[in-house]
């Protein structure tokens, strides 16, 4: 799941908590402009498995969504 923090009708926080609350519980990955240290200590305390500066870091995303099957056998054991 991609997450960005600001969105128009919410909190991308609140949504990171209620989709791990699902069962299985999403892998998230936050995308934002807003990298800032106190926020990606925030995002990934709510349950964000990465999180991701837009400007940096993007490029990082294949890399992420091609390790993903082998994360999903990696959790079912």
């Amino acid at each position: 799941m991609l997450v960005d923090l600001r969105l128009p009708d919410g909190d991308g926080f609140d949504v990171i908590r209620a989709a791990k609350a699902l069962t299985p519980a999403p892998v998230i990955v936050v995308l934002t402009s807003y990298a800032y240290p106190q926020l990606q200590a925030r995002g990934l305390a709510a349950g964000a498995d990465w999180f991701l500066d837009k400007a940096t870091e993007f490029l990082r995303v294949p890399e992420i969504l091609t390790s993903l099957p082998r994360l999903s056998q990696q959790r079912v054991r």
